[in-house]
């Protein structure tokens, strides 16, 4: 999507909900952020003086969650994340919404 449209995928943007990503999981759409486990190092990598790759996490998310996004901004969402800590490499956790 990302090369056909020529534009990537930034943090905060909402990939989906496209239906069910796996099986016997209500994750339905993709969230995009920064890597969140790794060292802020991890976060970009510099290719040449003009050239700066920026790392995203795509983290499997609910329909409720995306539409959370949606309505109320990705940095709600953050702070919701923050607040409850939820398990998100879990592919059967519930909405947090």
């Amino acid at each position: 999507m990302a090369l056909d449209s020529r534009n990537a995928f930034v943090r905060g943007d909402v990939i989906g909900p496209y239906g069910p990503i796996f099986d016997d999981s209500n994750l339905e759409a993709l969230y995009v952020t920064i890597p969140g486990y790794f060292p802020d190092s991890f976060d970009a990598f510099k290719v040449d003086d003009k050239k700066t790759i920026i790392m995203a996490w795509l983290i499997p998310i609910t329909s409720k969650e995306a539409e959370f996004i949606r309505q109320t901004g990705w940095e709600e969402f953050e702070n919701k994340l923050e607040e409850l800590n939820p398990d998100l490499i879990d592919l059967k956790r519930e909405s947090i919404i």
